[in-house]
């Protein structure tokens, strides 16, 4: 369930001031207490939980490209959290297809940039970073 609040303020100032069950409650709430000042009221989405969710695992591989056609040695790491921590990346119900993404890293000598896979399946992560870079080795560019 979806709760939402109107919360003020930034850092060691910030608080949530009100829960509302709707987002048109939540953002009269604000309108109706508008200030000119710089800690401006807005609205924030929370979800609500009745239990507490199952901690999820995301697998990570990931690889340097070296402008010089070398590869560094490749990286496996797995983090745990909870959707709350980071709702994208833990969704309990999120994707369970492995999500890439190729970077550039010109301001270190020599390295062109790297490959970042993660998602919740080591065999499925392992599978798409190896099919990745058979595509790079073959020269196709994502």
């Amino acid at each position: 369930m979806k709760v939402f609040a109107m919360s003020s303020g930034s850092y060691s100032d910030y608080s949530v001031d009100a829960l509302f069950t709707t987002r048109e409650l939540a953002e009269a709430a604000v309108v109706a207490t508008k200030k000119e000042d710089y800690s401006e009221p807005f609205v924030e989405e929370f979800e609500l939980y009745d239990h507490l969710p199952d901690k999820v695992t995301v697998f990570v591989a990931s690889q340097d490209l070296l402008d010089d056609g070398r590869f560094g040695e490749i990286e496996e790491e797995s983090e745990s959290g909870y959707e709350w921590e980071d709702a994208e990346r833990y969704a309990e119900h999120g994707s369970s297809r492995p999500k890439f993404a190729f970077y550039r890293a010109p301001r270190y000598e020599s390295k062109g940039g790297g490959l970042r896979i993660e998602g919740r399946d080591r065999d499925s992560v392992m599978k798409a970073y190896h099919d990745r870079m058979r595509e790079w080795k073959a020269g196709v560019r994502w």
